[in-house]
């Protein structure tokens, strides 16, 4: 009897040996915060028409550029920027968003409002690209009276084209009283690894890390306000009455 016993715990001790091996390899290690320290970063700067140094082509759409940044006029504004240096497949990476005078819960018109965008794509040249094939992408969405009743936004995310995306909200919801401050100024990030994603707001971590999954194609169009043709895609509709003041890319 005293042999079958010492045989059921040295069992039991290399099962669990195994299962704490197991469990160790396919756990997936929290995504390292990028700091500025660490990580050269560019600024793409939106107070000025004229294109920065980071930024292969700039396409602007309507707005208007002010010593506070850029402002959609109208919900078809928007400005198209593609990287010189894209975002590889597999690589880490973050973005920075600036927007001063951002309230959601007074500005929004639509249902469906993206006010920032990051994407991979054959033809960004069209206005009215459709999201096909296996490119990556995420959107940064608000609505009006949705989302915590405009308190809050939404954000969407795709490692592999639209038949992989997933979304969550709403996120960053701001307590009422006093909600959205105006005439203060909203820092967005993003930021990934090779298959996670987190998100923050003025620092506070509100979202992640979680599993992004494998990108297998680059990102390296940056979309202020609508990212389409507004009159083609309804959720397209750029946010009027913020001022987009500076991008940050960290590669």
């Amino acid at each position: 009897m005293p042999i079958v016993k010492i045989c059921l715990f040295l069992i039991t001790g290399v099962l669990l040996l195994f299962f704490d091996v197991f469990s160790r390899s396919v756990t997936r290690q929290p995504l390292s915060l990028l700091t500025k320290e660490k990580v050269n970063y560019k600024t793409i700067d939106l107070t000025k028409p004229e294109k920065s140094a980071c930024e292969k082509v700039r396409v602007v759409h309507g707005g208007r550029f002010t010593e506070r940044g850029w402002k959609a006029l109208d919900h078809n504004d928007r400005i198209r920027i593609q990287l010189i240096d894209s975002f590889g497949a597999n690589a880490s990476g973050a973005v920075e968003l600036d927007v001063y005078n951002f309230n959601p819960k007074v500005q929004a018109t639509a249902t469906k409002q993206h006010f920032f965008s990051l994407y991979g794509l054959q033809n960004p040249d069209s206005d009215t690209f459709k999201i096909e094939g296996p490119h990556p992408y995420f959107n940064l969405r608000v609505g009006k009276n949705k989302y915590a009743d405009g308190y809050g936004i939404k954000v969407l995310w795709s490692p592999k084209g639209k038949e992989s995306r997933q979304e969550v909200g709403p996120l960053a919801v701001q307590p009422n009283p006093p909600g959205w401050l105006t005439n203060q100024l909203y820092t967005w990030r993003v930021e990934w690894n090779a298959d996670s994603i987190r998100y923050f707001l003025n620092g506070k971590l509100y979202f992640g890390p979680v599993f992004f999954g494998q990108r297998i194609k680059p990102m390296d169009y940056i979309m202020i306000g609508a990212d389409r043709d507004s009159d083609v895609f309804k959720e397209s509709k750029s946010l009027t009455g913020c001022f987009y003041q500076r991008v940050r890319i960290y590669q």
